[in-house]
């Protein structure tokens, strides 16, 4: 509830509070508005500036970076991870939690870029990603994001770092629901009959594994999934087995 200068001095009046302490509130409250998220110039000026900085370090740069090559990629991107946190820390120490989590959020967004790096270094990206969706190595990228954000996220709590860890959820679930699909084919050749049942298990059911394989390579790493994923598939052959044949 917002508390205007007006109603300080009516309850200043009804000798609720003295003059000093209706003075003295009327400064807090002036101080903690300016960390409230409000359409404000400042606040959009902050904003502005966050998103031209994380534009300038991951979409606007482009296949620019590719002429700095791997290692200098993964160079610059520590450095201005370390510069991020130390500016992240001493604005939160300040109070100014605005700023704080626009740092906070440039930090997690140059996660992809320092992994997208490495690949270079090591020689591990290709030259042309025919298809996003079904690219391990954008599976990395938003793996490496949660990551990061969760670390970040957890120490600071600031909303704003959320918008990147959106942006890689949505991308494993893209993957998810396209590994799902490309289960259809298979079973159109083999089953003697389509139905709306089988369909929406074949998408539900791989769709949900693609998830959890992605949360088990996102938390233990790719050899945790690839076990849940053979494991998954001998289950489900025993099952059949003991439901339509017996043992």
């Amino acid at each position: 509830m917002m508390v205007s200068q007006q109603k300080l001095n009516e309850a200043v009046q009804e000798n609720i509070i003295t003059p000093e302490q209706a003075k003295l509130l009327a400064e807090f409250l002036q101080i903690q508005a300016q960390h409230v998220p409000r359409l404000s110039f400042i606040h959009v000026l902050y904003y502005l500036g966050g998103c031209i900085a994380i534009a300038a370090m991951t979409l606007f740069m482009g296949l620019g970076w590719e002429s700095f090559g791997g290692a200098a990629i993964v160079l610059m991107a520590a450095l201005y991870a370390v510069v991020g946190l130390r500016v992240t820390q001493f604005l939160a120490v300040k109070e100014l939690h605005i700023p704080a989590g626009i740092c906070a959020t440039f930090v997690v967004c140059l996660t992809p870029l320092a992994i997208f790096g490495g690949m270079q270094w090591f020689g591990v990206w290709p030259a042309q990603i025919e298809n996003a969706n079904g690219s391990w190595h954008i599976l990395a990228l938003a793996a490496g994001t949660l990551t990061s954000g969760a670390v970040v996220i957890r120490k600071y709590s600031y909303s704003f770092v959320g918008l990147p860890i959106v942006v890689a959820f949505w991308v494993l679930i893209m993957n998810a629901i396209e590994l799902a699909l490309g289960h259809l084919p298979v079973a159109f050749v083999y089953s003697p009959e389509i139905t709306v049942p089988l369909v929406a298990y074949i998408i539900l059911g791989n769709a949900g594994f693609g998830l959890i394989g992605g949360y088990l390579y996102w938390k233990y790493g790719l050899e945790c999934a690839i076990g849940a994923h053979m494991m998954a598939h001998v289950t489900m052959i025993l099952a059949a087995n003991f439901i339509y044949k017996g043992f």
